[in-house]
């Protein structure tokens, strides 16, 4: 390579999102995520266009105050840098093809991403709710039923698809990386692919939360053509008479199950996401022997919530006693306690690298914290994640501002969320009930000195 004499571009398979001075990018054909400093960012965005080393020194000495540098350093910094860059695979010497697309295993890097999104106060990872509609009665959900089968009142008007076009736009610009589509059920909404399509468009990794039962052929097909990182599929057990007395929908687990198979046949990442209740607690050996007869990962979902309208009835459903400390023995890194975290140290990140957007365009700091940080009907998100007085509080909660729980103040918690708080208690700073409950369990089956790695 002779960098003064070469010609680069950037690599035509990436993802980039510029956040303040910096660069984050997903190169889509290596599966990797990349961080550059603001210098590093600006030589890389030189190459934006077929460029040489000599371009990136001319922006160099423009942009920033080099002239305590010699030149021949610079140069040689340069050279050094676009070495580094090929190295990474994020640019190419235009005499060779660009490299082709190949799978995204989110799992390699979403929690670095998530990491650099706490350093940068940017919500890498945004979720858009495109609608509460579900064909499905699953009798755990925390949607209300009135929301999801019931005509919807004016004031909790849907975004349209042009709105939701809109909104990932101003969610890219504000650095959104992955991207969360949920519901209701996404693949009932009319033009759903026009949205998934226009994120596609705009770099946008996607993960897509489904009961994968409106899928066919024709759509999986679609769907693989697509930056699908993950496809979540709910599904509450390995037996079908289990899962579809959830879903109150006989022939339910088939379906689901037949679209995880045509999605993994194409190259998608596929998830089983299990809610854990009583009906389903004993299922989770046979969960996991699903997903890896069909190549599936498996997450467990634990506890049951209230409904976000306040209704309780789901409590009904949740797991306690034995059958509680059961699951505890099957699944002890999912019911891990996090060891103990300072005072001065933040509960979750809520609001600082990820946000939600509902249905009716509230931004949420997380999809289960409904503390409404603005409406982008309202307001632009931008002005919203910078400006909103609610999301600066929500930014300030510390560890040491925690209340007591009805067990008393303990030194950490089990599965601890300010929006679980807030919906079961009234006060995001008291403890769930449940969440008490279910640490002094995980205590009691895996020892209270036990804290997970």
């Amino acid at each position: 390579m002779n960098a003064f004499v070469d010609t680069f571009v950037q690599e035509q398979e990436l993802s980039v999102r510029l956040i303040g001075d910096e660069a984050v990018i997903v190169n889509r054909a290596t599966n990797s995520l990349h961080r550059l400093n603001d210098v590093g960012a600006a030589v890389f965005e030189t190459f934006a266009q077929r460029g040489m080393a000599a371009d990136a020194v001319r922006m160099l000495t423009s942009r920033f105050d080099l002239s305590d540098v010699p030149q021949d350093e610079v140069e040689s910094d340069v050279e050094a840098f676009i070495a580094d860059l090929l190295e990474r695979r994020l640019i190419r010497n235009t005499e060779f093809a660009p490299l082709p697309r190949a799978p995204i295993h989110l799992p390699d890097w979403r929690e670095e991403l998530e990491r650099i999104g706490v350093d940068l106060i940017a919500p890498v990872w945004s979720k858009i709710e495109i609608s509460t509609r579900c064909h499905l009665d699953c009798v755990h959900c925390y949607i209300p039923y009135d929301d999801r089968r019931r005509p919807i009142p004016s004031e909790k008007r849907h975004l349209d698809n042009d709105e939701i076009c809109r909104v990932i736009d101003e969610l890219a610009a504000a650095g959104a990386m992955l991207l969360t589509v949920t519901g209701g059920e996404i693949f009932i909404r009319q033009g759903i692919f026009d949205v998934l399509e226009h994120a596609n468009r705009r770099g946008f990794i996607l993960e897509l939360f489904t009961t994968g039962m409106p899928l066919n052929a024709e759509k999986v097909a679609r769907l693989a053509a697509l930056n699908v990182g993950n496809v979540q599929i709910s599904l509450y057990s390995h037996e079908a008479g289990t899962h579809d007395a959830v879903t109150q929908s006989p022939g339910s687990w088939e379906r689901s199950v037949s679209a995880a198979r045509q999605l993994i046949a194409s190259g998608v990442n596929v998830e089983f996401a299990c809610t854990l209740m009583q009906s389903n607690v004993a299922d989770t050996k046979g969960m996991k022997e699903l997903g890896e007869k069909i190549r599936a990962t498996v997450s467990f979902g634990y506890p049951i919530t209230s409904r976000t309208d306040g209704n309780r009835d789901t409590h009904a459903l949740r797991t306690s006693g034995p059958e509680l400390e059961r699951a505890i023995r099957d699944l002890p890194e999912f019911f891990a306690k996090p060891a103990p975290k300072p005072a001065d140290q933040p509960i979750c990140p809520a609001a600082v690298n990820m946000c939600a957007i509902s249905a009716s365009g509230d931004v949420l700091p997380c999809s289960q914290f409904h503390l409404p940080l603005g409406n982008v009907r309202e307001q632009s998100l931008k002005e919203i994640w910078e400006s909103s007085p609610v999301a600066r509080r929500v930014r300030a909660i510390r560890t040491g501002d925690l209340k007591p729980s009805v067990a008393g103040a303990l030194d950490s918690y089990v599965g601890l969320c300010p929006g679980l708080n807030l919906l079961e208690e009234g006060d995001a700073l008291i403890p769930a009930r449940v969440t008490a409950e279910t640490t002094l369990a995980v205590d009691r089956v895996l020892g209270s000195s036990t804290h997970a790695r």
